[in-house]
């Protein structure tokens, strides 16, 4: 339990510690966004609306290893006590992302597909009611690594913050 306490301590200041100003306020945006490739977020809000899936996330930059270390020098003017990682996150942004039906979901932190309340439901809707839960504040420092193809996220991947 302590490591575990410890662990959200050092997410919570590597994500204070990114570049953010104070006035940065997120703006929701209600445009798909059009994209194809990997984008690193953290996930801000699940929904479906008229049999369509959607996500919105707040994009970052994500960096491991010495990439992460010189990225926070860059940033700080610092070096990085371990080596691990950095999260970059420059504007606070909503982006809206449309996510298949055949989506593959990879978490590392929680297995919350096995839950016997959510059994008949759909993977998207067991994700929904996971991010929107009560420990949603907690949900929202994991980065992610999603996968779009034909502007659809076919994966999202939680990445394991050691």
């Amino acid at each position: 339990m302590i490591n575990k306490t410890i662990a959200l301590l050092f997410i919570g200041i590597i994500i204070l510690s990114c570049s953010k100003n104070d006035s940065d306020e997120i703006k929701e945006s209600s445009e798909l966004i059009k994209f194809n490739g990997i984008k690193h977020v953290l996930i801000l809000k699940a929904e479906s609306t008229n049999s369509q899936n959607f996500i919105y996330a707040d994009t970052i930059q994500y960096f491991s290893g010495e990439d992460a270390a010189i990225a926070y020098r860059i940033d700080t003017g610092k070096e990085l006590e371990e080596k691990t990682f950095y999260i970059r996150n420059n504007t606070a942004d909503s982006i809206k992302f449309a996510v298949s039906d055949s989506l593959n979901l990879i978490t590392k932190t929680f297995d919350f597909t096995n839950d016997n309340t959510l059994r008949d439901v759909s993977l998207f809707k067991k994700f929904e009611t996971f991010i929107s839960s009560d420990i949603r504040t907690y949900i929202s420092t994991l980065p992610f690594k999603l996968t779009i193809v034909d502007n659809e996220v076919v994966v999202i991947e939680e990445i394991y913050i050691p």
